[in-house]
């Protein structure tokens, strides 16, 4: 007798719902996405048409994605997968959103030319007569140039004596002065701050910056005149056309509103046509005429080191280069000492090879450490140091020359390398404050956009102007 047959009973499988964190991954994964598009909205690095397309494509594979994960991903360890995939997912869209407002903030900040002027004088002692604030002059001599400026060093002038009983001595010029300081005539002295760094380069008066203390600064303010502002030149397509930009160092710290020295002063010639880029560097003290078309209540022209047309603002600087060259310069950016130690810092330092014969024990500049021959890793205040020293050398100016351009090589390679990702908030905050431009802000992202989508091979030429050591009348 056959047995009866049994009926197998049919196997369910059961599928899990997602769980609250995955939904919640889920949600935060969307979110970020809509902010980081949002932050390419707004940035305005892509074409529209890229932007839409790589847009839509994200949304729909993200939604791929989380159908796939939903309906497939069954056991607990490809769940688990799967959530750190989406969690990393949003972290890096947030992360970018970050990146690129911190971007958008630079562009607002670098293209933001002030209507108005710092000016600063500064109250400095001797370190050796043991004057360290301003109470301490109570009883003692403090000298003035009134003729450096009239409504600066009376304004210093009444907040100094506003906290200390002071003797009053008035002399012609800033070096009568300051030598009076070293003769123990004075006990301080209220002079303009943007001077400071000439008395330091004066025969005589080599060591003033480390031998001096900043007691008080004075701040006040004067309106920029139009042509003050320094209208740019602008080509008509920064992507196809030719264009120069000056780069003027200022020897200064701190904020970029003062006018002050134009210590460097190098010209970028850029082609997008060829992809080459011309570096020319012009010595800080070649002699030439003053040109003040830029501005002409700023300046007389007289022949003057160049790096003095940088105490008239950027344009009289820009325009002198113009009319000795015989070109047409259509933007500029100024930098000064603190933009290069915080571009440095930021970036982690650069490297630079030094050629036998070149090494430097101690940089005069500031004092800090020098080099050795082979590869030197520099941060902030030694990589200005190097940027600055000429004592140090035979050569004197043109080796300056050659170390701001390696500097400035050092820092483009720092800034195409991979590392920049991980450095990107820190260099974005550094460059926030750096440099000021007159290039307007849909022009650099028109190159930036063009930069992003064309990549293009960029070769680099640098060249300096060299001249022979001679010593003329200063304006």
């Amino acid at each position: 007798m056959a047995e009866p047959v049994r009926k197998q009973k049919k196997k369910t499988v059961r599928r899990r719902r997602p769980g609250l964190l995955s939904i919640v991954a889920v949600l935060a994964m969307f979110v970020c996405l809509g902010l980081f598009v949002l932050a390419l909205v707004q940035i305005d690095l892509l074409p529209s048409h890229i932007l839409l397309t790589g847009a839509v494509i994200l949304a729909v594979s993200l939604l791929i994605y989380v159908i796939l994960w939903f309906k497939f991903a069954r056991k607990t360890a490809a769940r688990v997968i799967c959530w750190l995939v989406a969690v990393a997912l949003a972290c890096g869209f947030f992360v970018g959103a970050d990146y690129l407002k911190k971007t958008d903030e630079v562009f607002d900040n670098v293209t933001n030319l002030t209507d108005r002027i710092a000016n600063t004088v500064s109250l400095v002692s001797l370190k050796k007569d043991n004057i360290d604030n301003v109470s301490d002059l109570n009883g003692k001599t403090v000298g003035t140039v009134p003729e450096a400026d009239p409504e600066g060093i009376a304004k210093g002038l009444q907040e100094l004596q506003s906290k200390a009983s002071v003797s009053v001595q008035d002399y012609p010029d800033v070096i009568s002065c300051v030598q009076a300081l070293y003769d123990g005539e004075v006990q301080a002295v209220l002079i303009p701050d943007n001077t400071r760094q000439i008395i330091h380069e004066t025969e005589g008066f080599f060591e003033f910056q480390t031998d001096s203390n900043v007691l008080q600064q004075t701040v006040w303010y004067t309106d920029r005149t139009k042509s003050a502002a320094n209208d740019p030149d602008s080509v008509a397509d920064i992507t196809r056309d030719p264009f120069t930009v000056l780069i003027s160092g200022n020897d200064s710290y701190g904020s970029l509103n003062e006018n002050s020295r134009s210590d460097v002063n190098m010209l970028l010639t850029i082609d997008p046509r060829t992809q080459v880029v011309l570096i020319t560097s012009i010595p800080r003290d070649s002699y030439l005429t003053m040109s003040c078309k830029k501005d002409e209540t700023a300046c007389s022209s007289v022949d003057d080191k160049l790096t003095h047309t940088g105490l008239y603002g950027v344009g009289t600087t820009e325009s002198t280069i113009e009319d000795y060259l015989g070109i047409e310069i259509n933007y500029t950016v100024r930098v000064n000492f603190s933009s290069l130690v915080n571009l440095v810092d930021a970036m982690g330092g650069i490297d630079v090879e030094i050629p036998e014969g070149l090494e430097v024990d101690t940089f005069y500049a500031n004092g800090t450490e020098g080099v050795k021959a082979g590869w030197n890793h520099l941060e902030g205040e030694r990589a200005l140091a190097f940027a600055r020293e000429r004592h140090a050398y035979q050569d004197g100016d043109n080796q300056r020359i050659r170390n701001q351009q390696q500097v400035m090589h050092a820092l483009i390679k720092k800034i195409i390398s991979p590392e920049l990702l991980f450095r990107y908030p820190a260099l974005m905050d550094a460059v926030s404050v750096a440099f000021e431009t007159n290039m307007p802000a849909d022009q650099i992202k028109s190159f930036l956009r063009y930069e992003l989508l064309r990549r293009p091979n960029w070769q680099i030429i640098s060249y300096a102007i060299a001249g022979d050591p001679d010593t003329q009348l200063s304006g």
